[in-house]
């Protein structure tokens, strides 16, 4: 821990204890719930973190910045929220935290464990024991209910996405099966993480880095982005955008603002028998997929996990499209060769001669695929009926390459050259008829 914190810490415990007259805030807020009967109601029971609440992701920097709070006793402490579930009966049952569970998880990792920030068992159970925090409790129906109460009071606070979306998942059918799918996707992640070990030696970040929880819950997303893109039979060249910040508001006219409803509502109609065997015909497909990458890499070496999942994402996406399997192999083998398993692809840069250029892939970005089949020469979006964009070799100075019309022909695939400044005289629009036929008659002339 820094001094300076530790120096700050010190001094306002030493301040709240015996030098009160100093400090106008020192008696904080006493109407509501002491820290210390809030950890003792957590530890017997009589308070509960619901399904919805499960990752401690503070990070500890956070937690020191939290503890210097405390042993100034300077800021408010802010608001603890706790609701009950109205029973069938009409009885309430316990009590759940629903805002608050990283401070009071962190409070108790403080009490039981001072010797980790640098204070004694003394100081910290004095703070916990004179913090207090004005408690609101709500009634809810179900814990679905809390949970679309927790995102909204949340929203703009540090919770990641896979934080914000994965109770849509859990409460696809209800609070009943909650158990049944919070398995279901704790046996998804597990899966995927183990399988990864036979070719990335690290397929979730270190635990030490200060971004790890984020890190993590983007790498858990794209496992769920995996799963619906196999099971939605996705073909299109689609960015799930696993590490955005993700809204959280209830679906609108326009539909899902995001793939985790996709998914929910998709596992809820097909049902918890039907998931269970696409479960497991999708652990067939990454442990193929994952075989294949591990031949293509030389003896003794493996590939990034960026590389290895942007693989599985064109691996599920070829088999939504039925291509054969010489032609996945080829790439696969090409791709792994030429970016030498990580997420960088060089290539020559065609308009300045001994330039060279970097292409980055990442995780769920498949809009890219069109790009590393031309950069290494494979043919694997022919076989998906894509046209790959040509490479003008040898293309001279002051030429630009130009999108061709019609586009319900072309796409944004087939390109011509023409003068860079008739290019850049059109602006962001297709090369015209007119253009493209006196283009051709120059061709010939030459």
């Amino acid at each position: 821990m820094q001094g300076t914190y530790e120096q700050l810490i010190l001094t306002g415990i030493e301040a709240r204890k015996f030098d009160i007259e100093s400090l106008p805030f020192i008696m904080g807020t006493r109407d509501g719930i002491t820290l210390l009967h809030a950890i003792q109601d957590l530890e017997h029971g009589r308070l509960d973190l619901p399904p919805h609440q499960r990752d401690e992701c503070w990070l500890d920097t956070r937690k020191v910045e939290y503890l210097v709070t405390l042993s100034r006793d300077a800021f408010p402490p802010g608001n603890l929220e706790y609701y009950q579930l109205i029973l069938p009966d009409g009885t309430l049952s316990g009590r759940y935290i629903n805002d608050g569970s990283q401070r009071l998880r962190t409070a108790k990792e403080i009490l039981y464990h001072p010797e980790r920030f640098g204070i004694t068992f003394e100081d910290a159970e004095y703070l916990m024991a004179n913090t207090s925090y004005p408690v609101t409790l709500k009634l809810h129906r179900s814990h679905q209910e809390a949970m679309q109460r927790f995102q909204i009071v949340n929203n703009n606070l540090q919770l990641t996405s896979y934080q914000k979306a994965i109770g849509d998942l859990i409460y696809c059918e209800g609070d009943k099966q909650r158990e049944f799918w919070q398995s279901f996707v704790d046996d998804l992640h597990k899966m995927i993480y183990e399988i990864s070990l036979q070719v990335v030696d690290k397929p979730y970040p270190s635990k030490e880095a200060l971004t790890f929880w984020p890190a993590l819950h983007r790498r858990k997303r794209h496992d769920l982005s995996l799963f619906w893109r196999y099971l939605s039979k996705e073909k299109a060249l689609k960015d799930y955008q696993v590490g955005a910040n993700i809204p959280i508001t209830s679906p609108v006219k326009g539909g899902a603002q995001y793939f985790e409803q996709l998914l929910a509502d998709r596992l809820a109609h097909i049902g918890q028998q039907e998931a269970t065997q696409q479960l497991k015909r999708f652990r067939g497909i990454i442990e193929l997929e994952t075989a294949l990458f591990a031949d293509c890499v030389d003896k003794g070496n493996g590939i990034l996990y960026g590389c290895y999942r942007w693989l599985l994402d064109v691996a599920i996406l070829r088999r939504n499209y039925n291509v054969p399997v010489d032609p996945w192999e080829q790439f696969a083998r090409k791709f792994i060769h030429e970016s030498r398993g990580t997420t960088n692809l060089y290539y020559k840069d065609i308009e300045v001669p001994g330039k060279q250029r970097r292409m980055n892939i990442s995780l769920s970005r498949m809009y890219s695929l069109d790009a590393v089949c031309t950069i290494i020469d494979s043919d694997l979006m022919d076989y998906m009926g894509r046209k790959r964009r040509p490479q003008h070799k040898g293309k001279r100075a002051g030429w630009h390459s130009s999108h061709e019309l019609p586009f319900s022909k072309y796409g944004e695939g087939v390109t011509v050259l023409e003068p860079g400044m008739l290019n850049m005289a059109r602006g962001a629009h297709p090369i015209s008829a007119v253009a493209e036929e006196s283009l051709a008659l120059e061709d010939v002339k030459k």
